[in-house]
């Protein structure tokens, strides 16, 4: 498995975490809610935001997308918030936007497998 590439900048703050919303829930008439698990475990998804890359950096970064094939293929991140170890994919692809000669803000988002 993949790993993300180390990069020399490390992600803008907000870092965005969210868990899933894994319960399904039925209403009745008579005002009663009705709720349970939908899976047995609960994923986390993450919103990357990196400001000021350099464009070797982008580079680097675009061609790991390329490597794990968009969001098809999982890959090993470290959280830097937590230093835990997470199974990911992206589940939207990076967004480059030039802002200076050499420097891309980039932006995605990370789904745990």
């Amino acid at each position: 498995m993949a790993s993300y590439p180390t990069l020399s900048d490390v992600p803008s703050y907000p870092l965005v975490e969210q868990v899933n919303d894994s319960v399904i829930r039925s209403d009745f008439d008579g005002g009663y809610v009705q709720t349970r698990a939908r899976h047995t475990r609960i994923r986390k998804t993450w919103q990357i935001k990196y400001g000021n890359l350099t464009s070797a950096d982008k580079i680097t970064l675009a061609a790991f997308v390329t490597t794990v094939q968009g969001g098809a293929d999982s890959f090993t991140w470290v959280n830097p918030q937590d230093s835990v170890s997470y199974e990911v994919r992206f589940s939207q692809p990076p967004t480059f936007s030039l802002v200076y000669t050499d420097r891309w803000n980039v932006s995605f988002s990370l789904e745990q497998v």
